[in-house]
């Protein structure tokens, strides 16, 4: 498997962040991760996925996560009916007040 060509620029980011080389770990087969053998992906689309972010499938699984859509993305609090958050502590409390949300920052 060959990994997906960056300009070389992401390449060395990717490695002074993580530690590890990308393209490395992809031509041996590992995990930029967690250093284990990369191997038994769900499908192609995950196969794809390692060569360009160099992730096994238990990685891929641990990262790209689907919200749940009764928790804030923000917090983890619950959500009202229309969206806000429920706890007021939360800058998606209302998400219609960019006004106060702002003054925050």
């Amino acid at each position: 498997m060959k990994a997906t060509d960056k300009n070389p620029a992401i390449d060395a980011c990717i490695t002074r962040t993580f530690g590890v080389d990308r393209k490395g770990s992809v031509n041996t087969m590992t995990c930029g991760w967690c250093g284990k053998p990369a191997d038994g992906f769900r499908d192609e689309l995950s196969m794809k996925e390692y060569t360009i972010s160099g992730l096994c499938q238990e990685c891929q699984d641990k990262t790209f996560v689907e919200p749940d859509e009764d928790t804030c993305e923000l917090c983890g609090g619950e959500l009202g009916c229309y969206g806000p958050c429920l706890n007021e502590e939360c800058d998606n409390n209302d998400p219609f007040d960019m006004r106060e949300r702002n003054e925050r920052n």
